[in-house]
């Protein structure tokens, strides 16, 4: 008999987006605005040595916390999204963002005392000028985690059990121990252990993510967790030996 061709990494893929159809997961953290300024540049500006751009379009999209859960959906997960915004228009436009977004229920708590997170990009000619900030990235007051902690809770417990809780941190005040405590007294007291518990972490503290079933950071990220300025290389060796040793420590 011939022997079965290997499986290609594009049809790995596909198996693992077929697997993960119709699976819920709840995304708590840092939501915000990514809106996109595009325009033409003609000419200087007479009163400073800088472009003028010709406003043609502006967009609006879920970033953050909020675009994880987006991308998620479009891969046909059911997303619970948790996350906090101020009282302002950016939250507004935020939530009309989310409701053109099928396979997302958000859970969007409002903190009168901040802002909503807003990155807004001017671009032209496919090229990125600026980009403006709105942010502020205490954590948010007590009753503002009180609520997202809550809401975490009924997702968990509700009728559709999730099989992951994403914790997607931009360190703007909602990812907290506390919380991360609350996903994983879920998980030990679940019958089947089928929940799992990821964090994408920005924060420099690992004991935060103690306990987490995975962590994603990146390699700056990595070198910040491990309180390193950076690896003397980006060989695998040094980062598997990083890795692994944060995982010992941190049980995760």
């Amino acid at each position: 008999m011939p022997k079965p061709k290997n499986k290609s990494a594009a049809t790995h893929i596909g198996d693992a987006i077929l697997a993960m159809q119709h699976k819920q997961v709840v995304v708590v953290g840092d939501v915000m605005l990514d809106a996109f300024v595009h325009g033409a540049i003609n000419r200087i500006s007479p009163e400073a040595p800088v472009p003028v751009l010709t406003r043609q379009q502006t967009r609006f999209m879920p970033g953050g916390a909020a675009n994880v859960a987006r991308n998620l959906a479009h891969m046909g997960l059911g997303i619970s999204l948790i996350g906090v915004v101020g009282d302002d228009e950016a939250a507004a436009r935020l939530k009309t963002a989310l409701a053109d977004e099928v396979g997302i229920t958000p859970h969007l708590i409002t903190d009168g005392s901040r802002p909503t997170t807003q990155k807004t990009r001017f671009t032209t000619a496919q090229q990125q000028i600026l980009r403006v900030d709105v942010e502020k990235t205490h954590p948010v007051n007590a009753n503002a985690t009180d609520a997202v902690t809550k809401a975490l809770t009924q997702a968990i417990a509700g009728k559709h059990q999730p099989t992951a809780i994403i914790f997607s941190d931009y360190n703007k005040g909602v990812v907290s121990r506390r919380l991360i405590e609350t996903g994983l007294q879920h998980k030990a007291k679940s019958k089947t252990k089928s929940l799992h518990i990821l964090a994408d972490p920005k924060q420099r503290d690992p004991s935060l993510f103690a306990g987490v079933d995975m962590l994603t950071p990146n390699l700056a990220e990595l070198a910040a967790l491990c309180q390193t300025e950076a690896f003397a290389d980006a060989s695998s060796a040094s980062i598997n030996t990083a890795a692994n040793r944060l995982a010992r420590q941190h049980n995760i």
